[in-house]
């Protein structure tokens, strides 16, 4: 085998060894807030495109980190004892649609913050708050959230 043959080869096998990694990974991360209370012990679930749930252990100063295929769909869920659980839907579809938002999309922040929980029933609720998508075409992160649930949040904090 010639040395052109050769570095022919390896370029090849580098380019499909890309492609057999799968799908790329965004990485969702940032912390849980706990009012009135430590944050040790606030978890994260993560269901992904359907899949069984998965329990994550946030840290003991409230940061979580997760990892979603690009395309993929996942629900995250945090809760804490005696607080009211938050959930936000993931779409990851079309993160990567362009140069710039390949770089940008691939680590996201964001924190969440958990009310007590004053009466039994809002803690069996799946309380929706909000979610993260990207535009086709462009890549560019769309972020809704429920108006009922950040006002007192926004009130909380003098806005």
């Amino acid at each position: 085998m010639n040395l052109r043959t050769f570095f022919a080869t390896l370029i090849s096998l580098i380019t499909l060894s890309s492609y057999a990694t799968g799908p790329e990974q965004i990485v969702f991360h940032g912390r849980i807030f706990v009012a009135g209370a430590d944050r040790a012990g606030s978890t994260l679930t993560i269901t992904t495109d359907g899949q069984e749930p998965e329990l994550i252990m946030a840290a003991i100063d409230g940061t979580y980190r997760v990892s979603v295929a690009e395309g993929s769909t996942a629900v995250l869920c945090f809760a804490h004892n005696g607080h009211i659980s938050k959930t936000v839907l993931l779409d990851t579809q079309h993160a990567f649609a362009s140069s710039t938002t390949t770089s940008r999309n691939k680590k996201i922040t964001f924190d969440v913050i958990l009310q007590e929980n004053l009466t039994p029933e809002m803690q069996a609720e799946q309380n929706v708050v909000g979610s993260i998508r990207f535009v086709r075409g462009s890549g560019l992160m769309k972020v809704g959230y429920e108006q009922t649930t950040i006002q007192p949040v926004l009130a909380m904090l003098g806005k």
